[in-house]
């Protein structure tokens, strides 16, 4: 059994026939390549060599635009 992860262009919701419920589809995430989900929507998933091949993107720090309570904040 292999790992399949979501490919990152998917953001879905999906029905999860072994539950019974939705299942949120995010980018990255991994599922095993027999898991019902996967079988079910194979359009939203690819191997985990072919994920870990693609480039990732870094994050970067955000500047905090709010002040915290009690700050007082700079004009």
């Amino acid at each position: 059994m292999s790992v399949m992860r979501v490919r990152p262009e998917v953001q879905a919701t999906v029905y999860d026939p072994a539950s019974g419920g939705y299942v949120a589809l995010l980018p990255g995430v991994e599922f095993d390549s027999a898991d019902a989900i996967v079988k079910a929507n194979e359009w939203a998933f690819q191997s985990d060599a072919v994920a870990k091949s693609t480039p990732r993107v870094r994050s970067v720090s955000v500047e905090q635009a709010t002040a915290a309570p009690g700050e007082k904040r700079n004009r």
